[in-house]
């Protein structure tokens, strides 16, 4: 969507040479409008004002052929549509006979008009004198008939003598059209004519009269004498200062002034007008910017900072505190001898990929641009990549060879050593002789192929080629590959984005030259997109300084020296900024005897003076860049360094999107839902879901990956960001989460560690901040980076204990339990301040002397935690910590269940006896299972307290720790190992030869007394008449379990149950516990198997259900590799997958196993053996049932499945949450008929297919709806008071025995819900394209889906009987 705003063009004076004209930016988001007209303007400016409800202004001037247009530039940053007396205000201070509007509708024109021209008539003396209307995008006007809007202004011009005007203006780059239009009219002084939709009226030719499109060329290259103020013409040579020492950038002096002299470093140029940047090819129009601006200087880098060696030692310094330049021109004729040196030495060709590797220097920018002059595609490569991602990134981008620092050659050295031909050359960015070549080469015994040499010597190589033909475009073009750009690799391997020539060359050139008055620095890894942003300052003729040791002892100094306008960064520097002012200002504060309002404000301007010349004295905007710094370290810094401050964002992927929430006005951003986290774009009071972005500079995939490019780009052309956002008013967007980054602990409580690091990293006492979640863990613990100068000070004067600022000292204070403890009270009170909620709370930290740095590798190249790294090395200590905190719970474990025992038989007993002496029965076991519950987290099996061994205090509390917490340090990796191991089917399951029979006679069904099972079995005995089904069971025999399927209101004839046999037997035992009689019958006789059988019990952990699910899976793949061959029918369930996302295509086992569930482990290991089975020819299908409820007939189901557990909720408090969440309410018959229509279809084989009716979800206003209809009223509430409700209605039932089975079925949704959520969770709805597909091509669909009023009914009234039997 294209951004709305608004220009007043101000008071025209008519003088011959002069025009002082007035521009108001309006809009809901001005503020953001500030950078987008500074870009055009290209002016150092301050704002004259900074509160967000004044005005902002700045001024410049065009001076060209004797007339000069004085520009002063206005933001207001309000909507128009303010109260009257509000908009008289603002209008009375930029009040002008020119006015432009864009995006003009009827009602807003009569609006702004209707106040406007009355207050512009009370202030000045006259009438205003002209109109001019813009439209951007006819789309996004009001009206249906836009001509109306254009008729009914032009009309109102004319009453009120105004001149009007109409253009349009695609995009808010045309403003420059814009400006020409009101500057025309300005010019024209033609009051009531009214021109509309034509071309600019013609100027006359005159000497002191040029065209408008000259003076507003003008405002892009305003330049004047310093000394003498006279306006350099085009044509005329002119000369600036770029000198570090000069508090102007770039003054500018014409020859004649320029002859008496000036200290400082200056370079010489003419001022072109016209001069066309941007080319067909980014070849071209890089070609055009070195051409335009050869004589400037280019680059600086400070001769302060030694370079390093392999080994460690320095070998350059230079002069202190001096800056060497190198020019536009100097800099383009090294890069081609690079050039032509790299192809003719190394043999790369046009198309070839290169990398580059290395630190900020020169000799970085000189590969990376010889490539770029002859068209090979050069590739940044993190400096942090370890040797897995380096071989990845080598093989995936096919890479001829790299440059790279001296001291990472031993990377790539051991790279090639690993990995044999994957690398054809190393070349060094810094020297290297001969001798040490030779060295290199001998010592690490170098494969005779590898070029090992130096830029320094293919630049002499380079020098003595003659000079080469133009490379334009021989193999490129628009739409080809420009360049990758590779992920940094912090949430896995490091994927290649790819740029077309076309969107690179579209985002780093401007149309036209500029006089760009600004100075960046260079220290940010270039493997990221500072090297985008370095090479479109330069494109703009900007000045770069480079350091190649960022963030060291000196780099404020460097600063200084180097005295840059423009800055970007990542939060942690400016935080680091503010914390020092911080202690500082405590420091004097602490000093004051009275502390006065005047000695306060004293103390602030003295120590914020101190701070305000810490990056030079030039500074207008700072750019904070990787995560957004917080409002009080903006506002500090706006205030200390008197500039604009800009949280960017943006992605690898989509370039930049925004600046301070505001998108960037050629980016087209839309929100897409995502109901499994409970965002959606109907949330109230703003939308809410994941930013999903498009635009002409993007990237257009992932290079050779076509799945994950499928996973993140859209059919329409977007890229998915994973980041969470809410739209909040003013249409500005604030990202509240990232996707990928929320977690689950053990309760199902869902975590963003990414939020809450924020939060803690606001204290003064943190530097950085680690969150560890942990799925199998109840609790958050954190490693802690402190503040050690804070940390020392505050344990001297609460703790009386002192530490030295040392290195020793630092690791003593780290593992010094009242240090812990204080950091750890810290961030209790923090998250108490933030309302966080108490799974969010910290329970333990571990403190670190070591910071997360790039070097360490704890960092990526983008300054961000890299997650799996910081767990990995703190692995031991934070195991240690989370057994400390479990030991701690449930020391007295025992104690305490002995207690609840005594409460609820009303004994007292000794400790030792178990629940039988203690006199339980049934009633006292529910009660007690319930008590453990509520204290332990763990609900335990019933027959546990019947079991003389296992009902002791004692035994119980081993049990629930051991059991479901899992609390030994390397249980999780312990607990992964064995899933590794279980889930690889060993070598001799191998099919038998032939084929299975396409229509069975025997066939084997398990588990047919489940829920599934059973409807399962009427549906095989209806759609397979012919055969005889054997249905394995525990301890039923064929009566009861026909008895049973008879109360769940499933019928069968006489002649169908004669055609079902009923053994009994077991998964979890050899053969089944069956007698080799009939296990060697079902080998050779046995057709298809169905196998549904499965121990389904959500507490209990991996090991407690492998032998049923895992090791059962496994015994059925057994039996169908012996004797006849047969057909497998899996059933496993959706909850092996932990994304909605994945589709049914993606292997399983390349997605993570959900180890936070015991019984989604154990089905996911066991379809892991079946997918092998698979792959080795064993004919088997897999489905995977989702969120299954009652049957679309009578409503039969199980009241204690989840969804059920929900429903019961609605009915008991009449109340449903006023939500457009969705739930997901799938028929049971629909899920049998599905399964069984899918398995007769021979296309099915080796497939798996999600089963889940996608007619069968309904939001729950929609349900209210519904059932109010159909006479069963429940009123609405927030989603706040239904779970007010929920837990009333829990207290309420837990004192009264009657209402124990509600209770009973009531209480585990408060592992779902928290009494401070806001937003219900939609139901988890997987894919369903595999099983759509084969139910259309086979005209298969089952007639039992959708939710029919007839269902609802039955469903409901049966889970009301449910909870009064």
């Amino acid at each position: 969507m294209v951004d709305h705003f608004s220009l007043v063009m101000g008071e025209t004076k008519p003088k011959d040479d002069y025009l002082d004209v007035d521009i108001c930016v309006w809009g809901d988001n001005a503020v953001g409008k500030i950078c987008f007209v500074d870009r055009f303007i290209n002016k150092q400016w301050k704002p004259s004002l900074k509160q967000n409800d004044e005005i902002l202004s700045f001024h410049c001037r065009s001076h060209c052929f004797q007339v000069t247009l004085d520009l002063n530039i206005h933001i207001i940053p309000t909507c128009i549509d303010k109260d009257d007396a509000q908009l008289q205000e603002i209008l009375k201070k930029t009040v002008s006979n020119i006015f432009c509007y864009s995006y003009l509708t009827l009602s807003s024109l009569e609006s702004i008009v209707s106040k406007w021209i009355p207050i512009a008539q009370s202030v000045k003396e006259r009438v205003p004198g002209c109109f001019v209307c813009t439209k951007f995008d006819l789309k996004m006007t009001q009206d249906d008939d836009t001509d109306v809007a254009v008729y009914k202004g032009n009309q109102m011009a004319v009453q009120n003598n105004c001149f009007w005007y109409s253009c349009s203006a695609k995009r808010n780059e045309k403003v420059v059209d814009i400006m020409e239009a009101a500057v025309t009219a300005a010019m024209s002084r033609r009051v009531g004519e009214v021109t509309r939709n034509k071309e600019f009226p013609t100027m006359p030719e005159e000497e002191n009269l040029k065209s408008p499109r000259i003076l507003i060329e003008g405002l892009f290259s305003p330049l004047r004498c310093s000394i003498c103020s006279s306006g350099i013409e085009y044509n005329e040579y002119y000369s600036q200062c770029f000198a570090g020492e000069c508090k102007e950038l770039k003054q500018t002096f014409c020859d004649k002034c320029m002859d008496q002299g000036h200290s400082h470093s200056v370079y010489r140029e003419k001022l072109e007008r016209g001069v066309r940047l941007q080319g067909e090819t980014v070849l071209r129009s890089i070609t055009n910017v070195f051409q335009r601006f050869k004589k400037r200087p280019v680059f600086g880098w400070s001769t302060r900072h030694p370079r390093r060696t392999t080994n460690g030692e320095t070998f350059v310094t230079s002069h202190e505190g001096q800056l060497q330049w190198i020019t536009f021109e100097e800099c383009h004729k090294r890069a081609l001898y690079v050039g032509r040196g790299l192809m003719s030495r190394c043999k790369v060709r046009q198309g070839d990929f290169v990398g580059t590797c290395g630190r900020n220097q020169i000799e970085w920018y000189l590969s990376n641009l010889s490539c770029i002059f002859h068209n090979i595609r050069g590739i940044a490569v993190h400096t942090t990549y370890r040797l897995d991602d380096l071989h990845h990134l080598v093989n995936n981008a096919r890479l001829k060879g790299i440059f790279c620092s001296r001291e990472q050659i031993p990377k790539f050295i051991e790279l090639i050593k690993t990995y044999p031909g994957c690398l054809g050359f190393i070349i060094s960015l810094d020297p290297l002789e001969d001798e040490e070549i030779r060295e290199l080469e001998k010592r690490e015994e170098l494969p005779e192929d590898l070029i090992l040499t130096s830029l320094e010597t293919i630049e002499r190589i380079g020098k003595e080629e003659p000079p080469s033909d133009d490379f334009e475009l021989r193999n490129l073009n628009r739409k080809s590959i420009f360049i990758l750009q590779y992920t940094s690799g912090s949430t896995g391997r490091p994927k290649g984005v790819v740029f077309t020539n076309e969107a690179y060359n579209h985002d780093i050139i401007p149309r036209h030259s500029v006089t760009d008055r600004s100075l960046t620095v260079s220290y940010e890894p270039l493997a990221h997109s500072s090297y985008d942003n370095d090479i479109q300052h330069l494109c703009g003729g900007g000045l770069i300084v480079l350091y190649e040791d960022p963030m060291g002892d000196q780099f404020f100094k460097d600063l200084q020296l180097s005295n840059p306008t423009l800055l970007a960064g990542v939060p942690r520097i400016f935080n680091s900024i503010y914390t020092q002012y911080k202690m500082l200002m405590e420091q004097k504060l602490r000093a004051l005897e009275e502390p006065t309002s005047d000695a306060l404000a004293a103390i602030e301007k003295e120590v914020t003076e101190q701070f305000s010349g810490l990056m030079g004295n030039r500074l207008t905007s700072l750019t904070v860049g990787g995560a957004p710094s917080s409002t009080q370290v903006r506002e500090f810094l706006r205030n200390t360094f008197g500039c604009m401050v800009f949280n960017s964002y943006g992605t690898t992927e989509s370039g930049g999107i925004s600046a301070n929430g505001y998108k960037s006005s050629n980016v087209d951003m839309i929100l897409v839902d995502v109901p499994e986290l409970g965002y959606t774009t109907q949330d109230k009071p703003y939308p809410r879901g994941e930013i999903a972005v498009r635009s002409k500079v993007q990237g257009v995939g992932y290079y050779r990956e076509p799945d994950l490019t499928a996973q993140t780009w859209t059919e329409e052309g977007y890229v998915r960001t994973g980041d969470i956002a809410v739209l909040e008013a003013n249409n500005q967007f604030r990202i509240i989460t990232r996707r990928k980054n929320i977690s689950k602990l053990a309760q199902g409580e869902f975590v963003d560690p990414d939020k809450l690091q924020n939060v803690f990293l606001e204290l003064k006492l943190v530097d950085q901040i680690y969150v560890d979640v942990d799925s199998i863990q109840e609790v958050l613990v954190a490693v802690v980076v402190p503040i050690f100068p804070v940390l020392i000070q505050r344990l001297q004067e609460l703790k009386k204990i002192q530490f030295d600022d040392s290195i020793e000292g630092r690791h003593q204070l780290c593992s010094h339990s009242e240090a812990k403890e204080l950091v750890l009270e810290e961030l209790h009170r923090q998250a108490a301040r933030k309302h966080l909620l108490s799974y969010e709370h910290i329970r333990g930290v571990v403190l670190s002397a070591e910071e997360f740095t790039v070097e360490n590798g704890l960092q990526t190249a983008s300054n961000k935690l890299c997650r799996h790294r910081i767990a990995m090395q703190y692995k031991q200590e934070l195991g240690e910590l989370y057994e400390k905190l479990s030991q701690a719970k449930y020391e007295d474990a025992a104690a305490s269940i002995g207690e609840l025992m005594n409460q609820v038989t009303g004994k007292d007993a000794s400790q030792t006896a178990n629940f039988v002496e203690r006199g339980g029965d049934s009633l006292s076991a529910l009660n007690l299972i319930r008590l453990i519950q509520d204290r332990f987290h763990v609900e335990v099996p019933i027959d546990f307290l019947y079991n003389a061994e296992s009902s002791s205090p004692e035994r119980l509390a081993e049990l629930i720790a051991k059991e479901k917490l899992n609390i030994s340090p390397v249980s999780r990796q312990e607990l992964q190992t064995r899933i590794n191991s279980d889930s690889q089917l060993a070598p001799d399951y191998v099919p038998p030869e032939g084929y299975p029979a396409k229509v069975p006679t025997l066939i084997l069904l398990t588990g047919a007394t489940g829920f599934i099972g059973m409807y399962l079995l009427r549906e095989i005995i209806s759609s397979f008449p012919d055969s005889r089904v054997v249905c394995l069971v525990r301890s039923q025999t064929k009566e009861e379990l026909f008895v049973n399927i008879s109360n769940a209101g499933i019928e069968f004839n006489g002649t169908e149950k004669d055609r079902v046999e009923v053994v009994k037997g077991d998964l979890t035992k050899p053969k089944f516990g069956v007698t080799d009689e009939i296990y060697e019958h079902w080998e050779q006789n046995l057709d298809w198997i169905y196998h549904c059988g499965a121990l389904v019990n959500h507490f209990l952990s991996y090991a407690h259900l492998y032998e049923s699910n895992v090791a059962g899976t496994k015994r059925i793949l057994r039996l169908c590799s012996r004797g006849k061959p047969k057909r497998l029918h899996h059933i496993s369930t959706v909850g092996v997958m932990l994304s909605q996302k994945d589709t049914e295509d993606i292997p399983l086992q390349e997605l993570p196993c959900p180890l936070g569930s015991g019984y989604g482990a154990s089905k996911w290991v066991a379809e892991v053996c079946v997918i092998q089975a698979i792959e080795r020819g064993f004919p088997a299908t897999i489905y995977r049932p989702s969120q299954i409820a009652g049957h679309s007939k009578t409503g039969h189901s199980i009241p204690e499945h989840y969804i059920n557990r929900l429903l019961i909720s609605f009915i008991q408090m009449k109340t449903i949450p006023k939500s457009t969440s969705r739930i997901e309410i799938t028929a049971v018959d629909f899920c049998a008929q599905s399964i069984v229509a899918i398995s007769k279809c021979t296309e099915s084989l080796g497939n798996t297919f999600n089963i889940s009716d996608p007619n069968a979800t309904i939001d729950l206003l929609r349900l209210q709806r519904r059932l109010d209809s159909l006479g069963i009223s429940y009123k609405y509430g927030t989603v706040t008071e239904w779970i007010t409700s929920l837990f009333d209605v829990l207290n309420d039932s837990s004192t009264n025995k009657d209402d124990e089975k509600v209770y009973r079925l009531l209480k585990p949704l408060t592992s779902y819900f928290d009494s401070q959520m806001s937003n219900f969770p939609s139901s988890f709805t997987p894919y369903i394209t595999n099983t759509e597909k084969i139910m259309k091509d086979n005209k298969c669909y089952p007639s039992s889906g959708g939710i029919s009023n007839e269902r609802l009914v039955a469903l409901f009234r049966f889970l009301e009987e449910a909870c009064s039997k």
